[in-house]
């Protein structure tokens, strides 16, 4: 499958220039004597184009998505489970269990707690899959059986869309409940992040979210039946992770010290945009059109993020009815609504 819109064709080496990065993640060039194959959008151009200086290319982008690299942990009969599936699953779990035993620090109800667990997680999945199916429906989608749309076994989640689905989904429970809201975001907001870091694990499983090539002792190679290989990449999956479990650590850290409901919730919306958008600088998975210039789309809602995280953050400290009070060990304690 090619998308002949991005398709650069019959221009003569110097009207591409000396590198292809920013035609794509992988091109496909042809030359009128002989096609050269595949190669890395950053590839340097003198190392395909030695043969001749008056040869005129076509360059034709390779699709969006790249095949999955050792996706299936294992199988049941002809049922196939994936590596994708068994890691988010490990996050949502250690996510809910975290917030439980966070949340009895400052009165929720344990019972109300795990009664939203299901709201959180259908939220997240829908919203999640949602952006994922809107942003490569011509990609992945056109054409095929609507049932695809279901199918997340092998990935197909978009981080941003499971965050807006989880905090709708919340939003409308706790209202329905009259539980404070704030009060639970911060509970939440930690296990979010420990969460996440288990996600990104199953990314590198199946081979998403890669990253740019690179030289560094610690890049990886994928197998070969990936775009990126034979080139070795950052390891992006593993910087998120381990950024996201440092970022756990110290949301736990400061929930015990919070002054204002809201206060840890404010500070995951703007710790995280900031490390996602330190990530996407080493990212290579996002064809050209997704790109707004030098910035990718995880950039832009960063910049959301961040700007929602900061106004919440200045709103919540000026609000009397938002300090709250010491930290209670008591595990019989209630909400305070």
């Amino acid at each position: 499958m090619v998308d002949p819109s991005l398709n650069v064709r019959n221009q003569p080496t110097a009207v591409l220039g000396g590198n292809l990065s920013h035609y794509g993640r992988c091109v496909t060039l042809y030359c009128p004597s002989s096609a050269v194959g595949s190669v890395a959008p950053s590839t340097a151009w003198d190392k395909i184009s030695a043969e001749t200086d008056s040869c005129r290319w076509t360059i034709v982008r390779l699709p969006v998505h790249s095949p999955t690299v050792y996706p299936v942990a294992f199988s049941i009969g002809s049922f196939d489970i994936h590596w994708y599936g068994i890691f988010v699953a490990v996050g949502f779990l250690a996510g809910l269990w975290t917030a439980g035993r966070r949340s009895l620090l400052y009165g929720l109800s344990p019972d109300k707690m795990a009664a939203l667990s299901p709201w959180i997680i259908g939220g997240a999945i829908i919203g999640a899959r949602t952006l994922y199916v809107v942003t490569y429906w011509d990609e992945d989608f056109a054409g095929k059986s609507f049932v695809e749309v279901f199918n997340i076994r092998q990935g197909g989640l978009v981080y941003y869309g499971g965050f807006i689905g989880a905090a709708l989904s919340t939003f409308v429970y706790t209202s329905w409940k009259k539980l404070a809201l704030w009060r639970v975001a911060d509970a939440f907001a930690p296990s979010v992040a420990l969460g996440h870091a288990f996600g990104r694990i199953g990314c590198l499983m199946t081979g998403c979210c890669y990253g740019k090539i690179c030289e560094l002792p610690w890049a990886i190679q994928f197998p070969k039946d990936h775009l990126t290989h034979p080139h070795a990449v950052h390891p992006t999956q593993i910087y998120e992770s381990i950024l996201n479990f440092a970022l756990y650590l110290g949301l736990e850290f400061l929930y015990r010290k919070k002054q204002f409901d809201g206060q840890i919730f404010a500070i995951y919306l703007m710790a995280y945009a900031a490390l996602r958008g330190f990530i996407e600088m080493f990212r290579s998975d996002y064809a050209h059109q997704q790109l707004t210039g030098p910035m990718t789309p995880g950039q832009l809602m960063g910049i959301l993020i961040f700007g929602a995280g900061l106004g919440l953050y200045i709103l919540r400290a000026r609000s009397p009815k938002s300090v709250v009070a010491t930290p209670s060990h008591d595990r019989s304690s209630q909400d305070h609504r």
